[in-house]
């Protein structure tokens, strides 16, 4: 009987071959990368990590002078449009409207702002009487052209009001999507309208 210890650097290796683990951790790298940079960027564009606002003011239908900031500690949801302009926007006006009755109590947390891009018309007096059709605790701000273009470059939008109609492309979601900003003062991805009960849920985290 041999009872001497087998030779093991004469065994097969075990394994991969360094070439291969080399080869398998390049391509774990390489996934991680490209998890990383979709959590950043998203899909076709869509922003998914939170980002920081940027405070700025701007005049409500009463005349007073609000800041985003005075939203800090509730879900903001912030619609970009004009009062004269039919179609998707009074469309996606109600449909808040309508899934913030659906959620009942839990709609205590969210407040919805509607920022038009037509000023020289939108005046405090007339955003009151049309967000009061949809729902009377809706707010209405303007804001100077210049300031207007700045605040809509922060939500993704680009703003012309050279245009007849002013023109305003959404440059992360093509439907001209309803923006979301957490209780913290992050914009979150945007949702498209009309607005759906559940979409909101899932985006506050209750479902």
């Amino acid at each position: 009987m041999n009872d001497s210890a087998p030779d093991l650097r004469s065994d097969p290796p075990v394994g991969p071959s360094p070439s291969h683990r080399g080869s398998r951790l390049l391509a774990n790298f390489v996934a991680a990368a490209i998890g990383v940079a979709i959590l950043a960027t998203g899909v076709a564009g869509v922003l998914l990590a939170p980002t920081p606002m940027p405070d700025f003011a701007m005049t409500v239908q009463s005349g007073k002078t609000m800041h985003l900031s005075n939203f800090r500690g509730k879900w903001l949801l912030v619609h970009f449009g004009d009062t004269r302009r039919p179609g998707a926007g009074p469309s996606a006006v109600a449909s808040v409207a309508q899934v913030l009755d659906q959620m009942g109590p839990e709609a205590g947390g969210v407040r919805f702002l509607f920022i038009s891009i037509d000023p020289r018309h939108d005046t405090p007096e007339v955003l009151g009487r049309y967000l009061a059709r949809f729902d009377p605790a809706f707010i209405g701000a303007t804001l100077p052209l210049p300031a207007l273009t700045a605040v809509a470059s922060e939500f993704g939008l680009t703003f012309d009001p050279g245009a007849s109609p002013a023109s305003l492309e959404d440059t992360m979601d093509r439907e001209g999507g309803i923006r979301v900003v957490d209780p913290g003062g992050h914009l979150r991805p945007s949702l498209s309208p009309p607005l759906q009960k559940s979409d909101l849920e899932r985006a506050m985290g209750l479902i």
